[in-house]
């Protein structure tokens, strides 16, 4: 990016009546930097709700397949999954709004995926700092055009919690066949040509029905 160069007569490279140096002004690099880092760290929330929302569904499933390991299960803990139910996501969503991901630990977790040269992570010092001249501009430049030349989709993908959701999935279908097993659903299988066991073979024959009229 072009570095501006702003003089005046009689100033010496100084804007007048202000006396600051701004030779090395660029604030097109700072404002898109920041820009970049909004998206990837609303790409980092976004991943952290996932993961944290795919525990809370694994902790709600095992207090609902405790529920029903226990025989007979306490009054209480039906009133306590149900709580869980609820507040276990709730919980998930609150954790992870208060952990707002800064712009330095974006930065760092960033450079991990890039080559670790932290190369972010100085930007966004210079950033902080504000300061001026011909080598933080370059750093800041150099940053700006990284960042613009990566896809954050590609950087940072956003993905589901598979292992947590099949681990949630699993505890349910466990719970669910435990239910059926106490709700002593048996099934019995007969050969073809045989009655069933509960079925005698007197009342399966019929007996014929007597005429009309006759004694």
């Amino acid at each position: 990016m072009a570095i501006t160069v702003t003089t005046s007569s009689g100033t010496g490279n100084q804007e007048s009546g202000n006396g600051t140096d701004s030779r090395f002004s660029t604030p097109d690099s700072r404002l898109r930097i920041s820009s970049h880092l909004e998206v990837y760290k609303r790409r980092i929330r976004r991943q952290r709700r996932l993961r944290y929302l795919g525990l809370a569904f694994v902790g709600v499933c095992a207090a609902w397949t405790l529920f029903v390991l226990l025989d007979p299960p306490p009054p209480a803990l039906l009133w306590a999954c149900l709580a869980l139910t609820v507040a276990l996501p709730l919980a998930s969503l609150a954790f992870e709004a208060v952990r707002r991901p800064s712009d330095a630990e974006t930065a760092r977790l960033l450079d991990g995926l890039l080559d670790n040269q932290q190369r972010l992570l100085t930007s966004v010092e210079l950033l902080s700092e504000e300061r001026s001249g011909a080598m933080p501009q370059a750093q800041l430049s150099s940053t700006e055009g990284v960042l613009a030349r990566i896809d954050p989709r590609t950087l940072y993908p956003v993905r589901l919690p598979w292992a947590a959701m099949s681990l949630g999935v699993g505890l349910l279908l466990f719970a669910l066949s435990v239910m059926l097993l106490k709700g002593g659903y048996q099934f019995t299988a007969f050969q073809p040509g045989q009655l069933p066991p509960e079925q005698s073979v007197a009342g399966a024959v019929q007996s014929p029905t007597p005429a009309s009229g006759l004694p």
